[in-house]
């Protein structure tokens, strides 16, 4: 959202924006309130969350282990920083913002210590888990931010 004003800001430099170059600010706008609805959800229910894709991962050993290493703690401490940035991605409506700031960083974490693969189950997994803690509408604008996570640090 940021890097969208700021690039409308240098494009329209001089002139009014066109109703087509303001289209996206009216479509934040529009979809603010469920936003904000959203992120305070999984801000306040954040424990919630975490604890119920731990119970989910128990089931899912192939996403706990790196040959016999278990990295279950790894996984839910990376899980907590990865769900604050994609809630506040959410919020600003900037799926730039995860893939600049956490998700490159991350992922060369994941394959620093090769666990990639559950990386990516986890965040496949995170989609089921979430989906009860928020609205249809909220879920809808959080649900292409995981699955984002899920492409870039799971490959």
């Amino acid at each position: 959202m940021l890097k969208q004003i700021a690039n409308l800001c240098l494009e329209s430099d001089g002139r009014y924006a066109t109703a087509g170059e303001l289209q996206f600010l009216k479509d934040y706008l529009d979809s603010v309130e469920v936003r904000i609805s959203g992120y305070e959800k999984i801000r306040d229910q954040e424990n919630e969350i975490l604890e119920a894709l731990d119970k989910t991962l128990l089931e899912h050993k192939e996403a706990c282990f790196v040959g016999t290493r278990d990295i279950t703690t790894r996984i839910h401490n990376d899980m907590i920083m990865q769900l604050r940035h994609s809630a506040a991605s959410m919020l600003m409506g900037d799926l730039d913002r995860i893939r600049e700031a956490m998700l490159i960083w991350f992922q060369t974490i994941a394959r620093s210590f090769a666990f990639q693969k559950q990386a990516g189950i986890t965040f496949y997994l995170l989609q089921d888990v979430i989906k009860p803690y928020l609205t249809p509408q909220e879920a809808d604008l959080i649900l292409p931010i995981i699955q984002l996570d899920q492409v870039v640090i799971g490959s």
